[in-house]
């Protein structure tokens, strides 16, 4: 469960780790797609450059 307060990123950690629990997603990867505006191409960038810093393709 997400906390209030953590960062986007904080969230999504959790969630992969929890995912690891599941029974898809074994080998510990996950893909995540992003879709967005071209008017939003600059916030989209920053969201992925963090995910890529933490291990998250």
């Amino acid at each position: 469960m997400t906390k209030p307060g953590n960062s986007f990123v904080d969230n999504m950690e959790e969630a992969l780790r929890n995912k690891e629990n599941d029974d898809e997603g074994k080998d510990g990867k996950i893909d995540v797609f992003l879709s967005y505006s071209s008017l939003n191409k600059n916030v989209a960038d920053a969201v992925v450059s963090e995910f890529e810093q933490h291990g998250i393709r």
